[in-house]
């Protein structure tokens, strides 16, 4: 029997109002060369002029607004004087203006900068091939704008108004006290991240933002991932830059022969760029670029890393003289790098900023080698310990002002700025009653010159012992001078940059241990008074340009016995269908933890992770409806300590997580297996199986409708994505009888995505089974 179906179907039309205001007409994308000038347009609202003489931005207008600054253009280096310049339009799909200047060129010899723009896109692509270093000592692109514009970059680097100079030129004081300089920053632009942590500086204005979106990784660069460097100054002009090398607190060579970037200068409506910024077209369109590497032609490192005590980050750095590049190490100890140029690279570990070991390792083009490190650095037992051993002074007097660890203050100012506590000096600094939060993170000789550390010992820690202190910089070759009872002692100058360090905002220079082996007969049971003065064969130039350092850490060691540390607390488990996820409490003096596990409470324990660097752990070997019992235990040079208290997670079956996901319980009424709760015919463990919403009654497997096409049957029905449906028939009388020998008339049909979904089947001549022809649907297993 033929039945005929009825369907009514809602129509929704969108009605589209149209603004008063017109929209903006653009012009074509297209280059044009004339009055001295290469004119390009990206046919989306960005228009600029590259001077043929000189390769330098003359004029920068975005959507009809000029934005260039009326007395500086924008440029590589301050200027290359003279170049030769040439522009190209690939296909209508890419402009490329290349500027190369002479070898005897006086700004900088035989360098090529490119700017290069893509139809319909306002961001002016730049890389810069260098093969020396120009005169003024730093490679640099410097983008010049209105600040009347561009009216908000980061305050710390915002000189206008100012009382004049506090230190040579460039960091300048203002009427309140406070400090300001191009070598300070804030979190508005990420001005003076770490170079690993690079992403983008700017400004904005009206509906407008101009942003810097560094290349990442910055694989031609001088310093590692720690460097920092100048991004913004606002002294008139609105200055917005890439710096690629630069003298300041320089740690390493600069690296020539090489391609610096790509790198992008975005224009859009003022929100931060997107990320990430995609370069992948820049293999495929012919740009030729000198001394761009293909990603064919490199390769990557990938492994594990062990002994980086829980809550220190993890960092891999590798360095050649052609590239460096850095890998976060992960919570479960591992880390991959970047795609890499080929070639052999020093690879150094780091606890913090503080390298702990050191390995080798050849990249080569196609090939992910693996790497595995492990921390070299000794645990022993102490004294006294200010401090810890990062390579930062992080958790010292002013850190926050200097490091840019704790938001909001980032690197923004001066030592002499109000805002610091003042550097009382001479400090003395009490091992049993200070907090490390008053131990000065700089020692300056003129400033808060000596510290003395007093601190108590028993009878029986009177002994030789060795004091260990470690700087992360210094300024005119100071040291610490040490005295205690008739010991003194005052090492020679560590290897630091010729330069300002943390004056100019930065505590980044080349860590560096000194080492002092103390005769006992200096001790005495009791009170002691340690004095460190700074030394210097050079003469000061003022109270904060005095011989001086950043402190990283101060240790008194002892050839005591060391104990293990004490047992992990707060160990909690949770679980899921597929995976536990432990956590628990760092146990002090621990440098790892081993996480252990049994099917019976109480163990047998086996172990499971070892000596992991974090305090969580996450178990993916793990069966569905089982019960698993965990322990940890933490460890150190003197050993594992005692199992923490146990705690247990039962692994649910995949109808357990079901039930979780909708109902918040497995044993509720609600959640059981036979029940209906949103009343549409279908019991839980149905629409388990079938993938649908059980407290929805709109969601079910069912069919929509059936309705004839000529000699065929269009069967829709409801589903759920992920689930694999198949449609059958029988044939049947025409009063509505029917055999329930139900077969298969189409293949097995995948329903893609995810949630709630409806799809088609077409039985082709099924109209023509006569007197009646029966559908339903299965669920494919």
């Amino acid at each position: 029997m033929k039945r005929s179906f009825t369907f009514m179907v809602a129509c929704v039309v969108v009605v589209v109002a149209c603004l008063s205001n017109p929209r903006r007409a653009f012009g074509a994308f297209g280059l044009t060369s004339g009055g001295g000038t290469f004119s390009v347009d990206t046919g989306a609202g960005l228009v600029f002029q590259v001077a043929t003489n000189s390769g330098d931005i003359k004029s920068i207008i975005y959507n009809g607004v000029q934005y260039q600054a009326t007395d500086k253009n924008s440029q590589i280096a301050s200027g290359l004087g003279t170049a030769t310049v040439t522009a190209t339009n690939l296909a209508n799909q890419y402009i490329r203006i290349t500027c190369t200047t002479a070898p005897g060129n006086t700004v900088v010899s035989s360098l090529t900068h490119y700017l290069i723009v893509t139809n319909g896109l306002n961001t002016i692509f730049m890389g810069t091939f260098a093969t020396a270093e120009p005169a003024v000592g730093e490679l640099r692109w410097i983008t010049r704008l209105q600040s009347s514009k561009l009216t908000f970059g980061p305050i710390p680097s915002d000189t206008r108004g100012n009382t004049g100079a506090i230190e040579s030129t460039d960091i300048l004081g203002m009427a309140d006290g406070t400090t300001r300089s191009k070598y300070y920053g804030d979190t508005s632009t990420h001005g003076k991240d770490r170079a690993m942590d690079l992403t983008y500086c700017g400004a904005t204005g009206t509906a407008v933002g101009v942003w810097m979106v560094f290349d990442n990784p910055r694989e031609s660069d001088a310093g590692g991932p720690f460097f920092r460097d100048i991004e913004n100054q606002d002294g008139g002009d609105q200055e917005v830059y890439n710096y690629m090398n630069s003298g300041h607190n320089q740690t390493e060579s600069y690296r020539t022969g090489v391609l610096y970037g790509p790198y992008a200068l975005v224009f859009n409506n003022g929100s931060p760029p997107a990320f990430p910024i995609d370069y992948s077209w820049i293999e495929t369109s012919g740009l030729n670029l000198t001394g761009f590497v293909a990603r064919a032609s490199r390769g990557a490192v990938t492994g594990s890393v062990s002994g980086i005590p829980a809550g220190f980050q993890g960092v891999v750095g590798f360095a050649n003289t052609t590239a460096q590049y850095c890998a976060v190490v992960t919570s479960n100890g591992t880390y991959t790098t970047p795609l890499m140029k080929t070639g052999t690279y020093t690879a150094t570990l780091y606890k913090g900023e503080l390298g702990v070991t050191t390995s080798s390792t050849t990249v080569s083009a196609g090939v992910t080698n693996t790497l595995n490190l492990t921390s070299g650095e000794s645990t022993l037992s102490y004294v006294f310990k200010i401090g810890e051993w990062d390579g930062t002074p992080n958790g010292f007097l002013n850190a926050t002002n200097i490091v840019a660890m704790i938001e909001p203050n980032f690197i923004t100012m001066h030592p002499q700025d109000v805002r610091m506590t003042p550097w009382v000096g001479p400090t003395t600094y009490v091992v049993e009653s200070n907090s490390p939060s008053t131990f000065p993170s700089i020692q300056m000789r003129l400033t808060n010159s000596p510290t003395t550390i007093k601190f108590n010992l028993a009878a029986s820690q009177i002994t030789n012992m060795t004091l260990r202190i470690g700087i992360t910089c210094a300024y005119h070759s100071g040291r610490p001078q040490v005295s205690i009872g008739s010991f003194t002692s005052g090492p020679s100058a560590s290897t630091q940059p010729d330069s300002r360090s943390f004056t100019i905002g930065t505590y980044r220079g080349n860590n560096a241990l000194f080492t002092y082996n103390i005769p006992s007969n200096n001790f005495v049971v009791g009170e002691n008074a340690l004095t460190i003065t700074p030394i210097s064969g050079t003469a000061d130039l003022g109270p904060w340009l005095s011989a001086g350092w950043v402190y990283d850490a101060v240790e008194l060691d002892g050839p005591f016995a060391l104990s293990p540390p004490s047992a992990p607390t707060g160990l909690t488990a949770v679980t899921s269908n597929t995976a536990v996820v432990l956590s628990w409490n760092a146990s002090s003096g621990a440098t790892g933890y081993n996480v252990k596990r049994s099917l019976v409470s109480g163990g047998l324990y086996a172990t499971i992770a070892s000596n992991l660097a974090t305090t969580s752990y996450t178990d993916t070997n793990v069966v569905n409806s089982t019960t698993y019992y965990y322990v940890a235990s933490a460890l150190n040079a003197g050993g594992e300590s005692a199992n923490s208290a146990e705690t247990s997670a039962y692994v649910l079956s995949l109808f357990e997580q079901w039930q979780m996901d909708y109902f918040n319980c497995t044993n509720c009424p609600l959640a059981a297996a036979s029940a209906d709760p949103d009343g549409d015919g279908q019991n839980n463990q149905a629409e388990f199986l079938a993938g649908t919403d059980p407290t929805n009654s709109a969601s079910g497997l069912r069919i929509l409708s059936i309705s004839p096409r000529s000699n065929d049957i269009l069967i829709i029905w409801a589903t759920a994505g992920g689930r694999t449906n198949a449609v059958q028939a029988a044939d049947g009388d025409g009063t509505g009888g029917y055999n329930t020998n139900f077969t298969d008339i189409s293949v097995p049909i995948i329903i893609s995505g995810g949630g709630d979904a409806a799809t088609n089947y077409l039985d082709v001549g099924g109209e023509t089974n006569i007197p009646a022809r029966y559908y339903r649907v299965r669920l494919v297993p």
